[in-house]
């Protein structure tokens, strides 16, 4: 392990979670390689309401699509939701403040076995990404679901080439990864830290270097990046 240690975020981190690493003398290099923004118009917020005034099974796998939908409501719906743990989770319990959340789970493969085992669950809708696995769409699908699914919001990849050799990169999503490698490359001592089993799957495509939170959440990953560097 290198005497000096260089970590890079591929997302700004929070002021708390950058001090972490930096107080133990780390260098922590920042930059968002992936941007998001909401794609529904104004036209879009009639579709929306009507959506929020019926008592609809849901699905939300990014606080990104709740904050598409929360700013197009006049109203809080009374939605019975699947979710992402994590993030995902915490926005919608705070945008949201009368739904009821059925069932929430750390990755879309289990969130769409969690869903698959509501037997009175035929119709639902999906508030998703524009670059959005096929996991949760496909397994309702091949099942027999009547999905309804609304793309909310859309991601960019904002890559920038970096000269650094870093001791430690954080990833946050499929979609982050492939802007980083887009114009990056890494050497083999560099340690891989993942958000989730997607990003894993990504990863692996570059480096055997990987380590996984279990929890999907900012400060898991930070965590882990300092287990690994600072033990004990």
């Amino acid at each position: 392990m290198q005497s000096h240690i260089k970590i890079l975020s591929t997302k700004v981190l929070s002021p708390a979670s950058a001090a972490m690493l930096e107080n133990k003398g780390a260098s922590v290099f920042q930059h968002n390689f992936i941007k998001t923004e909401s794609i529904l118009t104004d036209a879009d917020a009639g579709l929306v309401n009507s959506l929020a005034q019926q008592g609809l099974h849901v699905i939300f796998t990014s606080a990104n699509a709740v904050y598409a939908v929360a700013e197009k409501l006049q109203f809080q719906p009374k939605w019975k939701v699947f979710c992402i743990n994590g993030k995902t989770r915490k926005t919608i319990e705070k945008l949201f403040t009368k739904v009821q959340i059925l069932d929430s789970s750390p990755t879309g493969e289990l969130l769409a076995e969690k869903i698959l085992a509501h037997s009175d669950v035929r119709h639902i809708v999906f508030f998703s990404g524009s670059r959005r696995l096929d996991t949760i769409p496909g397994a309702l699908m091949h099942a027999g679901f009547n999905l309804q699914e609304i793309v909310v919001y859309k991601t960019s990849l904002t890559p920038v080439l970096l000269d650094e050799n870093f001791s430690g990169i954080l990833f946050f999503s499929p979609s982050g990864v492939e802007s980083y490698f887009s114009v990056n490359r890494i050497s083999k001592e560099t340690a891989l830290f993942s958000i989730g089993p997607s990003t894993t799957k990504a990863l692996k495509n570059y480096s055997g270097n990987i380590s996984e939170c279990s929890f999907p959440s900012e400060e898991e990953l930070v965590d882990i990046a300092y287990g690994y560097f600072f033990p004990g």
